[in-house]
């Protein structure tokens, strides 16, 4: 009995891997571009609203006041 095996061609394995090659890269600057574009449409509402007015809180500026707060810091190294 003989066997026959179908094995594709160098070219064709070449020119099959090169283009799933382009269609990764393709959607991949796709998503990219999609990922960026809300990430913009997302500053924009939150300086429409307001909200990139709101300060996030910072612990050490608590400590950056001269007078009995700064004696009480830890980075201080007073004791008691």
């Amino acid at each position: 009995m003989v066997e026959t095996t179908v094995r594709c061609s160098l070219k064709k394995k070449i020119l099959l891997a090169a283009g799933g090659i382009v269609v990764f890269l393709l959607l991949f600057v796709f998503a990219i571009r999609i990922t960026v574009s809300e990430m913009f449409h997302g500053i924009a509402a939150e300086k429409a609203t307001g909200l990139s007015a709101v300060a996030g809180w910072d612990l050490r500026s608590r400590w950056s006041r001269s007078g009995s707060a700064a004696l009480y810091s830890p980075l201080s190294g007073a004791s008691g």
